[in-house]
């Protein structure tokens, strides 16, 4: 596992972050993309894995709700441990390019802290 480097903000904040699941789904699912995408399309991707499930079963008031926290609380507060950045102007997130390469390693090791290995 690579070393979570030091000038990512405060590194006892980011695992705060992590250890809750909507964070971990949020950067799970920036990390897949490898490109910035719209907080509408991140919404829906973190409903679906909330929900376990597709889309069309997920209800629309349930990613609405997932859409508002993640503009007024998640993406705010990733943005200032520097884990992503937003560009309010186009509505996208993406991960800062620096940190690329430690979300993988710290989502692994907070999953298998969780798995109870």
């Amino acid at each position: 596992m690579s070393e979570l480097r030091s000038d990512h903000g405060d590194v006892e904040t980011v695992f705060t972050m992590l250890a809750d699941d909507r964070c971990r789904y949020v950067l799970r699912c920036l990390t897949e993309h490898e490109t910035p995408i719209s907080l509408a399309e991140l919404a829906t991707e973190v409903a679906i894995r909330e929900h376990g499930t597709r889309p069309a079963d997920i209800p629309a008031d349930d990613t609405k709700q997932i859409h508002v926290t993640l503009y007024h609380k998640y993406i705010p507060k990733l943005a200032a441990a520097g884990c992503v950045t937003y560009d309010s102007d186009r509505g996208r997130v993406d991960t800062v390019e620096s940190f690329d390469a430690d979300i993988p390693a710290m989502l692994e090791a907070v999953s298998r802290s969780t798995d109870g290995h």
